[in-house]
């Protein structure tokens, strides 16, 4: 009788422990893909509100190029990198090559290659109340949507993290009396519009662009 409860307790405990390994692990992997979506749209919001005329580059092209945010539209990589291409967690102080970053710095390789990163980017124009209708055209609105999945072993995928940000442009008075844009830079390379305005609801941020835009 006392070799069967002890069988019964252990068994009990055992699976107790694994189910908290398990969670633990489960919240890592949450926080860290939160981190990677919250970095990239960061990184993208950064950038200046396209012109009609602007060109997207073509897949393959490296982020660092990358001056206006449809230029990000359909993006994906894994394992996730930063603009300059290096993988997240290696790269050097101000992403500078890896070899400049001590190894033991260093998040493990096979962990990182689950992780992928992607964004979408939507033209839109309002629809009726609080609403929007993703559009072709060219249009002062834009919905980025960053997200961050995860492959297992088991070559399973879900979602782990997604942002979305609503952003809107506002064109200069025409007067010519108006906000000078604001210069900001990534690295070396201006980057313009941003006189922005932000409130977050929910998890969704709106933000408004004053002054140039265009490449």
């Amino acid at each position: 009788m006392a070799m069967a409860v002890a069988a019964i307790s252990g068994t009990a405990l055992l699976t107790s422990v694994g189910t908290a390994i398990q969670t633990s692990s489960e919240a890592l992997n949450s926080s860290v893909a939160l981190g990677l979506a919250e970095q990239l749209m960061d990184e993208v919001s950064s950038t200046r509100f396209p012109a009609a005329a602007s060109t997207a580059f073509l897949a393959g092209s490296a982020r660092a190029a990358f001056d206006d945010m449809d230029d990000f539209s359909g993006y994906s990589h894994s394992p996730p990198v930063d603009r300059n291409g290096y993988i997240i967690g290696t790269e050097g102080p101000g992403s500078l090559p890896p070899s400049l970053r001590a190894v033991w710095m260093q998040p493990d390789s096979s962990y990182l290659a689950g992780f992928a990163q992607q964004v979408l980017v939507e033209r839109l124009l309002p629809s009726g109340s609080n609403g929007w209708t993703v559009v072709s055209q060219h249009t002062n609105y834009r919905r980025v949507t960053v997200t961050i999945n995860l492959t297992d072993g088991s070559a399973q995928t879900k979602t782990l993290a997604q942002v979305v940000r609503v952003f809107a442009y506002a064109p200069p008075a025409s007067s010519g009396i108006g906000f000078q844009p604001v210069i900001r830079r990534m690295g070396s390379r201006p980057v313009r519009p941003i006189l922005h305005f932000s409130c977050s609801i929910s998890h969704f941020t709106f933000e408004f662009f004053r002054g140039c835009c265009g490449k």
